[in-house]
Protein backbone atom coordinates (compact mmCIF):
# COMPACT_ATOMS: atom_id res chain seq x y z
CA UNK A 1 0.00 0.00 0.00
CA UNK A 2 1.58 3.23 -0.88
CA UNK A 3 1.36 5.94 1.28
CA UNK A 4 -1.31 7.93 -0.17
CA UNK A 5 -4.04 5.11 0.47
CA UNK A 6 -2.29 5.27 4.27
CA UNK A 7 -3.86 8.73 4.32
CA UNK A 8 -7.22 7.76 3.29
CA UNK A 9 -7.31 5.03 5.38
CA UNK A 10 -5.93 6.97 8.43
CA UNK A 11 -8.34 9.47 7.81
CA UNK A 12 -11.79 7.30 7.39
CA UNK A 13 -10.63 5.71 10.79
CA UNK A 14 -10.47 9.44 12.49
CA UNK A 15 -13.88 10.03 11.01
CA UNK A 16 -15.28 6.95 11.91
CA UNK A 17 -13.73 7.41 15.17
CA UNK A 18 -15.01 10.52 15.88
CA UNK A 19 -18.84 9.41 14.76
CA UNK A 20 -18.28 6.93 17.23
CA UNK A 21 -18.09 8.96 19.87
CA UNK A 22 -20.04 12.02 19.42
CA UNK A 23 -23.38 9.24 18.72
CA UNK A 24 -22.07 7.64 21.84
CA UNK A 25 -21.84 10.84 23.68
CA UNK A 26 -25.14 11.58 22.75
CA UNK A 27 -27.21 8.80 23.43
CA UNK A 28 -25.56 9.33 26.88
CA UNK A 29 -25.37 12.84 27.48
CA UNK A 30 -28.62 13.96 25.12
CA UNK A 31 -26.93 16.02 22.62
CA UNK A 32 -24.48 16.04 19.92
CA UNK A 33 -21.10 18.31 20.58
CA UNK A 34 -22.04 21.99 18.84
CA UNK A 35 -19.79 25.17 18.94
CA UNK A 36 -20.82 27.15 21.81
CA UNK A 37 -19.91 30.37 20.51
CA UNK A 38 -20.30 32.08 17.13
CA UNK A 39 -22.61 32.22 14.38
CA UNK A 40 -23.22 28.34 14.60
CA UNK A 41 -23.82 28.42 18.26
CA UNK A 42 -25.80 25.21 18.90
CA UNK A 43 -26.38 24.44 15.45
CA UNK A 44 -25.65 21.15 13.83
CA UNK A 45 -24.61 20.30 11.08
CA UNK A 46 -25.39 20.78 6.92
CA UNK A 47 -26.76 16.58 7.21
CA UNK A 48 -29.43 18.33 9.89
CA UNK A 49 -30.92 20.28 6.95
CA UNK A 50 -31.03 16.58 5.18
CA UNK A 51 -32.80 14.88 7.85
CA UNK A 52 -35.23 17.68 8.53
CA UNK A 53 -36.64 16.94 5.07
CA UNK A 54 -37.15 13.58 5.28
CA UNK A 55 -39.12 13.97 8.05
CA UNK A 56 -37.09 13.29 10.93
CA UNK A 57 -35.71 15.04 14.32
CA UNK A 58 -31.92 15.38 13.96
CA UNK A 59 -32.01 15.29 17.52
CA UNK A 60 -34.17 12.56 18.62
CA UNK A 61 -33.37 9.11 20.18
CA UNK A 62 -34.73 7.45 16.92
CA UNK A 63 -31.60 9.18 14.70
CA UNK A 64 -28.99 8.47 16.83
CA UNK A 65 -30.22 5.17 17.26
CA UNK A 66 -30.61 4.69 13.51
CA UNK A 67 -27.64 5.77 12.71
CA UNK A 68 -25.75 3.73 15.03
CA UNK A 69 -24.45 0.77 13.24
CA UNK A 70 -23.18 3.62 10.49
CA UNK A 71 -20.90 4.80 13.02
CA UNK A 72 -19.25 1.14 13.07
CA UNK A 73 -16.31 0.79 10.86
CA UNK A 74 -16.41 -1.31 7.86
Amino acid sequence: MNWKNWIVVLLIIFNSGWMLFDGTRALVVGDYITPVAGEYAGRLGPWSNLVKAAGIEPRSTLMKLYLSPMDWPP
